[in-house]
């Protein structure tokens, strides 16, 4: 979209660029690069309503770093609601389009300092490393369909809208060159997840969604659950339609078909941050890492641990060969921490076999001792 007017506010916390965190080939998320970015609706380019957009845009990517919403409502929120303009390092005004009609403003949001205020807020924390959701929607109101990709279809716009608001990558699967969607009705109302896991290859996957909707008493209700990828393999595997012990499931309802998209997107995005957002802080958590051969791995995986939104701080306590032991202060706990981090396959849980480091007798992180971890990408010596 073609920008109208970029501006800089006057009086700024210098801008922190995005920490892109390491991807390596069987990561099981993708780095949200637009979950700083909000658009929001203005009524004109006055300086008033430039404050209330950005109010609003800030309010939003809280939302998303967090995964809660509403927000809770506090003395600390509203002061830095007064004054949004410390929270962005720069806003620009869209042009309206056709298909977006409403006068825009952009805001870009510097990362470090709403993490900050998320964090002073005493708000959860869910990182911007997230798996893409492929949501297989059929409705059944009189007829059957596979909800598609479509800006114009009520329940599919909706359902894309509010998963940005909510900061969740999501993909809706496509017509075909007839106009089909690529899995027939029949075969999405069995739940086959070989199927479906199949289908959701050309999406990059990393999450299913499996929803059925239907209309009862002048109201569409939303029967659904969430399959993370490795899950909807296993699944696959088993040749199995019956869920899963790690399956997410939601029910939600709505008057029409629209209010029904939001909905579901918003029973998404709160089982997501339910399981991938650190609460409450963790302290400080002491670390084993293993495997780190050489400096340029020492550099990696230091890097990479300050990259993480819900690491507060890093700090080396001891080195002996290719084991560093840690002291690294967490927004989340250390099993939270552990499950984490196995979603980039950066680190891993060390075998017991071989946690010992001569550093002193590893204990479970839950009797106060270290968590045990190795570098997955360790290089030669």
């Amino acid at each position: 979209m073609n920008a109208l007017l970029c501006c800089r506010p006057c009086q700024l916390i210098a801008p922190v660029a995005l920490v892109l965190l390491l991807v390596v080939p069987r990561a099981q998320a993708e780095v949200v690069q637009w979950l700083y970015q909000v658009a929001v609706p203005v009524s004109d380019q006055s300086p008033a309503a430039r404050t209330d957009a950005g109010q609003a845009a800030l309010e939003e990517v809280l939302v998303r770093v967090s995964g809660v919403a509403p927000l809770p409502q506090s003395r600390e929120l509203a002061d830095a609601l007064r004054r949004p303009e410390r929270y962005y390092s720069q806003f620009r005004y869209l042009a309206p389009t056709a298909d977006q009609p409403e006068l825009k403003a952009r805001f870009d949001f510097a990362p470090a300092v709403v993490l900050d205020l998320a964090k002073s807020l005493a708000l959860p924390v869910w990182w911007a490393n997230r798996p893409r959701v492929v949501p297989w929607v059929l409705i059944r109101d009189g007829s059957e369909r596979v909800v598609i990709e479509d800006a114009a279809a009520p329940f599919a716009a909706a359902l894309m809208d509010r998963a940005r608001q909510r900061g969740v990558p999501v993909a809706l699967p496509q017509a075909d060159e007839t106009g089909l969607a690529p899995v027939p009705p029949q075969l999405l109302a069995r739940g086959d997840r070989a199927v479906l896991t199949s289908a959701s290859v050309p999406y990059d996957a990393e999450a299913l969604g499996l929803v059925q909707v239907t209309r009862r008493g002048g109201r569409y209700v939303a029967r659904g659950s969430l399959l993370l990828a490795d899950e909807a393999e296993a699944a696959a595997d088993a040749a199995t339609t019956a869920p899963g012990p790690q399956e997410l499931s939601f029910q939600v309802a709505a008057v029409d078909l629209a209010g029904l998209g939001a909905a579901t997107a918003d029973a998404m995005a709160e089982q997501l941050a339910a399981r991938f957002a650190a609460s409450g802080g963790g302290g400080v958590l002491a670390v084993r890492l293993h495997d780190v051969t050489n400096p340029t791995d020492y550099a990696t995986v230091m890097a990479y641990l300050r990259g993480l939104e819900f690491v507060d701080r890093v700090a080396l306590q001891a080195l002996a060969g290719q084991v560093l032991e840690l002291a690294i202060a967490s927004q989340a706990d250390a099993r939270r921490f552990v499950s984490l981090l196995s979603v980039d396959g950066v680190l891993g849980e060390q075998p017991p076999a071989a946690a010992g480091t001569g550093l002193a007798t590893p204990l479970p992180p839950e009797l106060g001792g270290a968590i045990a971890l190795r570098y997955l990408g360790a290089a030669d010596p």
